[in-house]
């Protein structure tokens, strides 16, 4: 298998400006990534460093270091200000999760609706913690060096938000990219995605995901990758029981009479449907940080789409770590 002769679209994060990320293949921009953020936002650049990142404009975060991810986030708010120097101060807070994040050496105590003792380790190291308020009013108070802190809704710490007199919030990433009915394969293919999903209930890729002509990859809330495919009313779904939640590579391919599921070069699933066939034009890829539940956040570090059903042996190969 030739992968880069084979794929109708290659993106591994690189080129990119205001409302576009770029495609590797095809060469003539038909399969670059449309990309929308109605706020600013910020990552962690080559360097390990913190920058803000304009309005509309993809960010390739490189947080831990190694190779840089698209990352696509949902929308959050930080609730306290300001946020570069941690200030003792109350919050209103619901009965739900929150996360708590900072860096320095100092210490967050929370008192009223959750109580707990947050120790930074580092000028340079990111600490955090998840926990359940109830409705009323939460303390955080600080002691020592509490540097760019956030506290957020949410069942873990997204990008830091920049805060200074008012709440401030980060609007969700997202990409629709539509007119690819000539690069995804009609009644076969096979869609590869690597990155990094950390967390539960998080959508990976979705291509026109309509009940009747869709195909669209998934968590479960056991960290499981799910694997829908929807063809002319015919679904054909696919679990991994493993719990993936650091870097992965997955392979879908579908096929009438032959559809199969590659987590990490492994074979999770397989079925023979014969009565597979797509009964509309498959043209729309969407990467979001926000599908279906809303807490969701991906890192894709690749991307491919073949045209053809790949064999088991090429899939494998493709997915192997």
């Amino acid at each position: 298998m030739s992968t880069y002769d084979d794929a109708s679209l290659i993106y591994y994060p690189s080129g990119y400006k205001a409302g576009k990320a770029y495609s590797l293949k095809p060469t003539d921009g038909i399969g670059d990534l449309t990309f929308t953020r109605a706020s600013t936002a910020t990552r962690v650049n080559s360097s390990g460093l913190i920058e803000s990142v304009a309005t509309g404009v993809p960010r390739i975060d490189y947080t831990g270091g190694g190779c840089g991810k698209l990352l696509l986030e949902p929308q959050r708010t930080n609730l306290v200000f300001p946020s570069a120097t941690g200030l003792t101060q109350t919050v209103t807070t619901t009965a739900q999760s929150y996360t708590l994040s900072f860096y320095g050496t100092g210490t967050v105590v929370r008192s009223g609706t959750s109580t707990g003792t947050l120790v930074g380790t580092g000028a340079n190291d990111r600490v955090f913690v998840t926990f359940t308020a109830t409705a009323g009013s939460l303390t955080l108070t600080i002691t020592g060096s509490v540097t760019n802190w956030q506290l957020e809704s949410g069942s873990y710490p997204t990008s830091y938000i920049p805060t200074t007199t008012t709440a401030v919030t980060r609007v969700v990433d997202k990409s629709t990219t539509t007119g690819l009915g000539s690069i995804i394969g009609q009644t076969e293919g096979t869609i590869y995605v690597e990155g990094i999903a950390a967390n539960i209930n998080a959508d990976l890729v979705g291509i026109n995901r309509s009940t009747t002509n869709s195909i669209f990859i998934t968590k479960s809330n056991l960290n499981a990758f799910r694997v829908y495919v929807y063809a002319g009313g015919v679904g054909l779904t696919f679990t991994d029981p493993n719990a993936n939640t650091s870097f992965y590579k997955l392979a879908i391919t579908y096929k009438s009479g032959n559809s199969y599921l590659y987590v990490n070069g492994v074979k999770i699933g397989a079925t023979n449907t014969s009565t597979f066939t797509f009964s509309a034009p498959l043209n729309i890829l969407e990467l979001a940080g926000n599908y279906f539940v809303g807490v969701t956040e991906q890192k894709i570090q690749g991307l491919m789409i073949f045209p053809t059903a790949k064999s088991e042996a090429e899939v494998a190969a493709l997915t192997t770590l």
